[in-house]
């Protein structure tokens, strides 16, 4: 036990410190080099060479947070090669025209924020479609939220979603022991299943996404904008929610581009139009573009989750992260030819803008059923390849209280929260 206690923490000091030089290294460069300095083509190479490293099956200590922790090296790399090699930018654009008046200081933190805070918020290359605050702060009549209510909000939520996460992983092991998961088995996946176990499969997944997947990430952010807000002193409009609301679902490209966090489109988006536009030469706006860009995208979305399946001990050839991604191509081509078809109709218009309460259910429950259905693929190798290492959380509250108290103080604790602060989903 103590063995495999100091081996992570071990893992953990070292990973602290190569992502500490993943990100002040190049944002040194891009603030003292030229555009077109060799020493950036030389600075990519190397920092794929740490983000290796760490790329291998991590076993008992390849948690949630450990698989989640690693993947920000490689997105490190992406906004490195974005910054510095694809549309590079330097001392001058990170001083937004200011000349020699702001500090070294100033600029290398504000070119350390664009290689590790991805969405760029509250700067020019801030990415599109962030979503705005809640409405509670705007019913205190504040438009941006006063630090105090904003800390306040944030914690109380936070505390919140780690105990939702905790009874999660408590759940997950128990259920883990049942299965009796030491056990090595081939990875199949069954298609052909009656209709109830389609709907337990597609209930399972769909979970997976807005509670589990969704909770884990969210609680990561709203722990580091209490610590950014808090202490760092960044304002609260630096940091807006990680995701939109599923009240404005109704297409595939919703779910990616508005509800989704967007953590991801600055460094993927910048790798599709390179290689459409730049590349390839394709002209933009036309439907070959289009759809090559969305292709490439989604191909690129692929080959990192590919990586997060092997952080999670999911062997490449059981990883199921190539085919669910690249289905989206499909799934949104299909979506916007029966959009084509609907406005050459002379039908409303199909958007997220759409008035129509029964449009808009339509809208959802596609995008539910292809969620569900195709996340067949992404999450079956995970669910059997599932090591011993579950955790989700820290230190589990659940294991002082029990699991029946908890889950109630949740549920109290929840609908209090939804009415104090106005939460939105």
């Amino acid at each position: 036990m103590y063995g495999l206690h100091d081996s992570i923490f071990a893992n953990t000091i070292e990973f602290s410190c190569f992502y500490l030089i993943q990100i002040v290294v190049p944002g040194v460069i891009l603030i003292t080099t030229r555009k077109r300095s060799p020493l950036r083509y030389l600075c990519i190479p190397w920092m794929i060479w740490i983000a290796s490293r760490f790329i291998r099956p991590f076993g008992s200590s390849g948690s949630p947070t450990w698989c989640q922790a690693v993947t920000q090296l490689v997105i490190a790399v992406l906004q490195a090669a974005h910054f510095l090699l694809i549309n590079p930018l330097d001392a001058l654009d990170i001083s937004c025209g200011a000349g020699n008046s702001q500090s070294f200081r100033c600029r290398l933190m504000g070119a350390i924020r664009l290689i590790s805070q991805t969405r760029a918020v509250n700067t020019p290359w801030q990415v599109k479609n962030v979503p705005s605050h809640p409405k509670y702060y705007r019913r205190w009549g504040l438009q941006i939220p006063s630090r105090g209510r904003f800390l306040i909000r944030q914690l109380s939520i936070a505390v919140w979603q780690y105990l939702v996460l905790d009874i999660v992983q408590t759940i997950s092991l128990q259920q883990a022991v049942e299965r009796d998961i030491s056990e090595s088995l081939p990875i199949t996946i069954d298609w052909i299943v009656p209709a109830g176990q389609w709907a337990e499969r597609i209930a399972t997944h769909l979970s997976i996404w807005f509670l589990v997947n969704r909770l884990i990430t969210d609680l990561a952010y709203r722990i580091l904008s209490i610590v950014f807000v808090g202490i760092v002193q960044d304002s609260p409009s630096d940091w807006p929610p990680a995701f939109g609301r599923i009240t404005d679902l109704v297409t595939l490209r919703d779910f990616w581009g508005s509800f989704w966090h967007q953590f991801m489109r600055r460094p993927f988006t910048a790798v599709s139009n390179y290689l459409a536009r730049d590349v390839l030469d394709l002209p933009r706006s036309s439907i070959l573009e289009r759809y090559t860009n969305l292709f490439i995208v989604f191909l690129v979305s692929a080959i990192f989750h590919v990586i997060v399946d092997i952080l999670q001990s999911v062997p490449i050839e059981n990883s199921g992260s190539m085919p669910f991604y690249l289905a989206f191509v499909l799934g949104i081509m299909l979506e916007d030819g029966v959009q084509e078809i609907w406005n050459r109709k002379g039908k409303t218009k199909l958007s997220t803008g759409i008035a129509v309460p029964w449009k808009r259910a339509i809208g959802l429950l596609w995008v539910m059923l292809w969620l569900g259905v195709t996340s067949t693929w992404y999450f079956t190798p995970m669910i059997q390849s599932t090591t011993e290492d579950l955790r989700m959380v820290p230190f589990s509250v659940s294991k002082h209280v029990g699991l029946q108290p908890l889950i109630g103080v949740v549920l109290v604790g929840g609908t209090t929260l939804a009415f104090v602060f106005e939460i939105e989903i």
